[in-house]
């Protein structure tokens, strides 16, 4: 009787332990083009916490200039012609890949220009790759769990047609959208990562003249996914196993009062 129950909890703290275990499906990568009413109106449906807005505004740049400096930009690192790097928690940096942008591959030695408000027809400071032909990426790490980016986009000194593309944190291609960027930065493109999804790098290629424009984006809004805390894989397991070490052992001890019973 003992090693039925004991098969019992075992198969039970076994089924337990692969449900706790389990990845749930990948969810939908959701693109607001030009709706940035509809994109804040679901961050706040799905209970995303708004950390901030990237601005640019920090830049040390005289209005009219344009500052080349080196890859990466990131919150709290000097660089370039922005003395504190960025005020929110991700990185820029530029992609030689271009289009084809499947990894982050940074130019490096001045791979990134600062056109200050009024450098090339736009209306504030922009970050944008400096080289032509390159890409440019919005970075996220896990730490910031970030479910929710809306930004302006951004093409210097003319209209550009836009390849925005969004890869989840394994740097898995999840999305791809078209949408118009010019100076002003005047159109608007939000991204909603949903279910246990989260994103984890964003490219934006300019696909006008050759891709003769460089592009980057403005007023980068960020928004955390507001989850509960969920034990890792390893605790769920140590937790699993302690409970059918004290289940066997509460029946052993029950089986030997038994005997000298």
């Amino acid at each position: 009787m003992r090693f039925r129950v004991a098969r019992s909890v075992v198969t039970i703290a076994a089924v337990a332990l692969c449900a706790a275990t389990a990845r749930p499906a990948s969810a939908d990568f959701i693109f607001f083009t030009n709706d940035q009413v509809g994109f804040l109106a679901a961050q706040t449906s799905s209970g995303n916490t708004p950390l901030g807005t990237e601005t640019f505004d920090q830049s040390t740049a005289t209005p009219g200039n344009v500052t080349v400096f080196n890859d990466p930009l990131t919150q709290g690192v000097p660089n370039g012609p922005f003395p504190t790097g960025l005020m929110q928690p991700f990185t820029i940096q530029s992609n030689t890949l271009a289009g084809g942008a499947t990894s982050p591959s940074p130019q490096g030695f001045q791979g990134l220009v600062n056109f200050a408000e009024g450098g090339g027809g736009n209306t504030s400071d922009v970050v944008l790759a400096n080289d032509t032909p390159d890409s440019l990426d919005f970075i996220f790490n896990r730490v910031t769990n970030i479910a929710g980016v809306g930004f302006n986009t951004i093409s210097i000194f003319d209209a550009s047609l836009l390849q925005i593309q969004v890869f989840d944190l394994d740097d898995v291609l999840r999305g791809t959208t078209m949408i118009n960027g010019n100076p002003q930065g005047t159109n608007f493109i939000g991204i909603q990562a949903t279910g246990d999804d989260r994103i984890g790098r964003i490219n934006i290629f300019s696909t006008t003249f050759g891709d003769s424009q460089q592009e980057g984006g403005d007023n980068i809004q960020l928004f955390q996914a507001n989850v509960a805390a969920v034990p890792e894989p390893s605790t769920w397991a140590m937790m699993i196993i302690g409970v059918i070490g004290l289940v066997i052992a509460a029946q052993r001890r029950k089986t030997t009062e038994r005997v000298w019973a």
